[in-house]
């Protein structure tokens, strides 16, 4: 499992309670926060997002490791499991997560927790539950289509070492905004908003996910998306502006 190591404040500017927050993509999720401070160790709750059922729940804890007080500071390593009657199923963060939105889905049999790296890149996962743990629903079509969508490497003034590091599409933005049914989550992807991606900055597509399987059962312009899904989003979806490409004799170099 990884972890995501946190340097520790003081509790006076964080709080010592591990809490659920507000939402962040989708208006119907629960965000939980790994930053936690040292003192509060040992004396808080934990954090619990109960699925509609109320049979199971997903679990933020915090184990403490104190450094030396010299040249290795004090952290505070969060630690997520869901809790299925008497089954504790660990959850394999990923290892830059700040936080955690955690979308149940309506038969309280699948999950999807969407994760922030920082404030422009994230990254979902979906969870079924099985009788002795959990099983990820594989991302790779849906992220294939994206790039297909947004070829980087052909927009135009994208960085070079950038561009050849996302032309799979993984690590392209994935957040998962709502359960359109118990088998299909409704997924915004979207290209990083960040300058070295260059002509596709801040491109948009939504994606209706058949979760058993992992095949895309439809696909959106960011425009069909907001009409569709707006109001189950936690934010006002912009419809970005077109894409930029490279001229043909650029691409080819």
């Amino acid at each position: 499992m990884k972890y995501l190591v946190l340097v520790l404040v003081s509790t006076f500017l964080l709080g010592s309670i591990a809490r659920a927050e507000d939402h962040i993509w989708s208006k119907q999720g629960t965000v939980l926060s790994f930053f936690q401070g040292y003192e509060g160790i040992g004396h808080v709750k934990p954090s619990r997002v109960y699925s509609p059922d109320h049979q199971k729940y997903v679990l933020l804890d915090f184990k403490a490791d104190k450094g030396d007080g010299a040249t290795i500071p004090d952290v505070a390593i969060p630690v997520v499991s869901i809790i299925a009657g008497k089954l504790t199923i660990p959850v394999d963060l990923d290892e830059e997560w700040v936080q955690v939105e955690v979308l149940w889905s309506p038969d309280s049999k699948n999950l999807a927790l969407t994760g922030a790296f920082n404030a422009y890149t994230n990254s979902t996962k979906i969870l079924h539950l099985t009788a002795d743990g959990s099983q990820a629903t594989p991302l790779g079509e849906l992220q294939k289509n994206m790039a297909l969508l947004y070829p980087p490497c052909k927009a135009l003034d994208a960085l070079t070492d950038v561009c050849n590091a996302d032309e799979d599409g993984v690590s392209f933005n994935y957040a998962t905004v709502v359960w359109a049914n118990p088998h299909t989550v409704v997924i915004m992807a979207e290209v990083p908003c960040s300058s070295s991606q260059g002509g596709i900055m801040c491109q948009v597509a939504g994606y209706e996910l058949d979760t058993r399987t992992g095949r895309i059962a439809n696909r959106m312009t960011a425009r069909q998306l907001k009409q569709r899904w707006q109001s189950s989003l936690a934010f006002n979806l912009r419809i970005p502006t077109p894409p930029e490409w490279k001229k043909a004799a650029q691409a080819n170099h």
